[in-house]
């Protein structure tokens, strides 16, 4: 497959950068500490993260039917649910692609 790349996207009237998109991601997830940032509100989920080292990360919530735009280009957007979970920041949000 190609690489993952990096972009911006809009949410909730938030730019989150550093957002990775990537083919191999199965889950779309989100830091907890991005999800307070811009306030986002999120229901109960029973999805588990595994990651490759087979350790389980604790998912806090889920963000059900959120719209997300590339924050240079507002027509090209999405609408897809959002796994937020506890980890430490590296990216603000972790996409996949088709």
């Amino acid at each position: 497959g190609s690489p993952p790349f990096l972009l911006s996207f809009e949410i909730f009237n938030y730019n989150v950068h550093t957002c990775l998109v990537c083919s191999g991601v199965v889950a779309i997830v989100m830091l907890l500490s991005i999800a307070k940032k811009i306030n986002a509100q999120w229901s109960e989920t029973s999805t588990r993260i595994i990651q490759l080292d087979r350790t389980s990360i604790l998912a806090i919530g889920e963000l059900r039917d959120v719209i997300i735009r590339i924050s240079h280009d507002s027509r090209v957007h999405q609408c897809i649910n959002i796994i937020v979970v506890d980890i430490p920041e590296a990216y603000g949000l972790l996409l996949n692609r088709d």
